[in-house]
């Protein structure tokens, strides 16, 4: 599988841009380290769940109430993996390390995609109120 379909999955688009709301906005970098430091499937699942724990807490505390991954999504990447696995050659474990890499590139990609586009979003709304204030 290349990276491009998984980069198209349904979870990894919504996984991406909630992990990337949770770094442009809270800064949550231990989401980040979680997911590099993954190495087995059960490291996957938990590191995921974990991000999921953090991202309803700051989620809960947001006015707008940002949308939240649900659970059925985690199922969703994890067999994601699997289908990735079944690609590639060698023994389970390197079969599931290159999975995690790849569905992992896929996740961060759209994240700091997300996180920068958060970024510049401010940058320019904060520039706006500091144009209307100066021209008061």
């Amino acid at each position: 599988m290349q990276l491009s379909e998984v980069y198209q999955n349904q979870s990894v688009k919504e996984f991406g841009e909630a992990l990337g709301r949770a770094l442009g906005k809270e800064q949550d970098y231990a989401s980040l380290t979680d997911l590099e430091f993954a190495q087995t499937k059960t490291d996957f699942a938990d590191a995921l769940h974990r991000f999921l724990r953090r991202f309803h807490t700051m989620a809960s505390k947001k006015e707008n109430l940002w949308y939240c991954p649900s659970d059925s999504r985690v199922e969703e990447l994890m067999q994601l993996l699997d289908v990735v696995a079944e690609t590639v050659p060698g023994d389970d474990n390197v079969r599931y390390r290159e999975a995690i890499r790849l569905v992992r590139a896929a996740l961060i990609s759209r994240a700091l995609a997300q996180a920068t586009y958060l970024r510049v979003q401010e940058a320019r709304q904060q520039q706006r109120a500091t144009t209307q204030q100066g021209q008061l």
